[in-house]
């Protein structure tokens, strides 16, 4: 028997839409940003991940998790390890690297710049 995903998604006029994938195929994340489709709004103390960057510590480009991390957040706060396992891979062999991560929490935008296998505890 296959198995569905169902996503319920409501945008910021209140309009709600189903979205129904199979199983094995994929979701088009980019449909669900702040821009577009969005989870029911939470208030002011939601976490949301605006971007997330693991990168070498040199500052060069790295790979986006900003949908990753954001898919981490438990109960509005994200407590992770950044290292290349959370990661999903390394943009950098050989090299150390440093996660950047900008977010929003109780109607407030912050950042910060974490070293490899170091802690993230937000909020």
């Amino acid at each position: 028997m296959a198995k569905t995903l169902r996503i319920i998604a409501r945008d910021r006029n209140g309009r709600v839409q189903t979205f129904t994938y199979r199983e094995g195929g994929t979701v088009p994340s980019q449909m669900f940003t702040a821009t577009n489709w969005t989870n029911p709004p939470q208030g002011n103390s939601q976490l949301r991940i605006v971007q997330a960057e693991w990168r070498p510590a040199d500052g060069t480009k790295g790979r986006n998790v900003t949908s990753r991390l954001q898919g981490m957040v438990r109960n509005n706060r994200l407590d992770i390890t950044a290292d290349n396992k959370t990661m999903a891979g390394d943009p950098a062999p050989g090299q150390p690297k440093q996660l950047y991560l900008a977010y929003q929490s109780r109607g407030r935008s912050n950042s910060v710049t974490v070293g490899e296998n170091g802690r993230v505890n937000i909020p």
